[in-house]
Parts: C-alpha cells; sequence; structure tokens
C-alpha cells in the first residue's frame, strides 16, 4: 500500500482534539476505566498552565539572548505594572466561568445584526420627530 501524505497530516492534526475529547468527555468512559470528570478538567487546566509556564519561559529566554544587554541587570516588575495583566487573566478567568452571559450578550448581538429593522427604526424616529415638528403636525 502505499504511503498517502494527505491522510497522515490528518491523522496527526485530528489527534490532539481526540485525546481531549477523551478525556473531558465522560459519558464515553467505562465505569472502571480513565479519569473521573474532576480529574479531565484538572488534567486540562494542568496542561494549558503548563503550556503557558512554558510559553513566558520561552519569551524570557528569547528576550535575554537576543534584545537584552548581557551587561545589565534584569529590571524588577513592580506591581503597577503587573497589576493589568493581573485583572485581565482574571476578567478572561470569569468569562470563561460565566460564560452563559457572555454567550447570550454575543447571540442578541448577533440577532441584532441579522434583523436590524428595530435599529433602523429607532435611528430614524428622531430625524421623522424632527421632520414633523417643523412641518408643524
Amino acid at each position: 500500500m502505499l504511503y498517502d501524505r494527505r491522510r497522515a497530516a490528518v491523522r496527526t492534526r485530528i489527534s490532539p482534539d481526540a485525546l481531549l475529547t477523551a478525556a473531558l468527555n465522560s459519558s464515553g468512559m467505562t465505569q472502571g476505566g480513565g479519569f473521573p470528570p474532576a480529574m479531565s478538567w484538572a488534567l486540562l487546566v494542568i496542561l494549558i498552565l503548563s503550556g503557558l509556564a512554558a510559553l513566558i519561559a520561552m519569551t524570557r529566554a528569547g528576550i535575554r539572548a537576543f534584545w537584552a544587554a548581557p551587561d545589565r541587570a534584569v529590571p524588577r516588575v513592580r506591581i503597577v505594572e503587573i497589576m493589568p495583566v493581573a485583572a485581565l487573566l482574571v476578567l478572561c478567568s470569569i468569562q470563561t466561568i460565566q460564560a452563559g452571559a457572555v454567550m447570550r450578550f454575543m447571540h442578541a448581538a448577533a440577532r441584532s445584526l441579522h434583523t436590524p429593522r428595530d435599529y433602523v427604526s429607532d435611528v430614524l424616529r428622531p430625524a421623522e420627530q424632527k421632520a414633523r415638528r417643523a412641518d408643524g403636525t
């Protein structure tokens, strides 16, 4: 059988998704095997945090190797500089936990974009009122 490069690429791309789906899909697992749902979520959190830690470490190493002067001391990050980043991370976490409210807002925004009748009538209404006032009716 000939080696099909396209099939191999598809299998390689699907593999991480399939592993995460299997880890988080508790209904497809047997009673005795696999992680319980809490452990699978903990595994996902550990996976994301380790990726973030690796990204930060590699970025810092790259900055030190390519941009920093070797004779300078590494400057300390002040609390004023790190607080906006921490606040954004907290807000992203809250949005992740409270995703229902965010999704309701996004669906309402999408509905209003697809049916602009209410928006158009609200925008045109003040113009019509001005025209009526000018006509005296």
